[in-house]
């Protein structure tokens, strides 16, 4: 695997506002890798996140190690050799 892209942004959420997701496409217009992990268990989404987010859930909350776990293994799958975690 060839690591072409500097680095990317992570956050690991639980019942985000859907405001949350609006900030994060600006993010996103910089050209940022943004990736979201969310711990909600019973998801209901009125507005799905945009396409440019990379949007994981288990559907329940797995805890903080799991979902940078999966964070990071994620981004670096997709060619980002850094990850910014909030």
């Amino acid at each position: 695997m060839r690591i072409k892209k500097k680095f990317a942004v992570g956050f690991i959420t639980y019942r985000p506002e859907n405001s949350f997701f609006n900030r994060l496409d600006l993010l996103t217009n910089d050209g940022l890798g943004v990736y979201v992990f969310d711990n909600t268990p019973d998801l209901e989404w009125k507005n799905a996140p945009t396409p440019c987010i990379k949007y994981i859930t288990a559907g329940k909350n797995v805890g903080l190690g799991i979902g940078l776990s999966i964070l990071c293994s994620t981004s670096f799958y997709d060619g980002y050799r850094y990850l910014l975690f909030f």
